[in-house]
């Protein structure tokens, strides 16, 4: 990768499969695989799309994967992060491929079970949703992707 794309912040982008980041690294150019601790040796490639900036993450499945690699890949100080290949196609109507923005997610599992019932956590903590189980996305970037999604079909 050229010196002047390497110091320019990257779009990080997290997948949980290697299917899921082959599907965007088809569109990249000069990717390199960097090491950073926490890590597998290929779970991080770095080059451009379209001229941007961008790092392709394989994190793997499930929520402690991605943020342990998200976390990870932080140290390339990303403008921003997009997870891509979430829950796919687990509504009948979508198909592998379809392109779904979410305003906002409620996290399914925000309480741990115990023998008297649900045990709440994480309400009034400030990470990841000031307490909150659901988390809204920043309309200025929905809106953004939308028109991004939009220009390509």
């Amino acid at each position: 990768m050229p010196k002047s794309e390497r110091s320019a912040r990257p779009t990080l982008v997290a997948a949980a499969l290697e299917e899921e980041r082959s599907a965007l690294a088809i569109h990249a150019r000069h990717l390199e695989p960097v090491r950073l601790p926490g890590l597998d040796a290929e779970a991080l490639l770095c080059g451009e799309i379209d001229g941007f900036p961008v790092a392709l993450l394989r994190c793997g499945v499930g929520k402690v994967a991605s943020v342990t690699a998200v976390g990870a890949a932080l140290d390339l100080d990303p403008r921003c992060i997009v997870s891509v290949g979430s829950a796919g196609a687990l509504h009948d109507g979508y198909r592998v491929g379809d392109v779904l923005l979410a305003e906002s997610v409620l996290q399914h599992d925000f309480a741990a079970a115990e023998a008297g019932g649900f045990r709440l956590f994480g309400y009034g903590a400030a990470l990841p949703s000031a307490g909150e189980p659901l988390l809204v996305a920043d309309g200025t970037l929905v809106a953004a992707a939308y028109d991004a999604a939009s220009a390509t079909t």
